[in-house]
């Protein structure tokens, strides 16, 4: 899918609204992502403006995975940074995943692995996206 951000995040309050069984405020669809709607509505205001950080795994909880993929150029920049730092040592990787939070683990793996399989003798096994 090719769209702004901006233009993402529209479609699914209109979504959420349809969902939720009718017209909803912009500071009710804020307090359901659990972002501050002041933070919301520049989102839904300045093009140039995407989430980073905690509000990013806040957006993906209830809005979905589609998240990652529909943020700038910019933020694929840093993803295929993460990506390049994350394939050049296996074991720092391994030492993240057994040690990170594993609600943060999870979002960041799963936004840039196909699989992952982590064997008993603790060797991983990464395909990348």
């Amino acid at each position: 899918m090719n769209m702004k951000f901006r233009q993402f995040l529209e479609l699914k309050y209109l979504e959420w609204q349809q969902q939720s069984g009718g017209r909803k405020t912009v500071e009710e669809f804020a307090d359901h992502l659990g972002i501050g709607r002041t933070t919301l509505s520049m989102w839904l205001n300045k093009n140039e403006r995407v989430p980073q950080g905690d509000n990013i795994r806040k957006l993906a909880d209830k809005l979905g995975l589609d998240v990652y993929h529909e943020q700038t150029a910019q933020h694929q920049a840093n993803r295929q940074h993460l990506l390049a730092f994350a394939t050049q040592s296996t074991d720092d990787i391994l030492n993240w995943i057994i040690h990170d939070d594993p609600a943060t683990v999870n979002h960041l793996l799963t936004a840039l692995c196909q699989t992952i399989q982590i064997t008993p003798r603790y060797e991983l096994n990464i395909v990348w996206r």
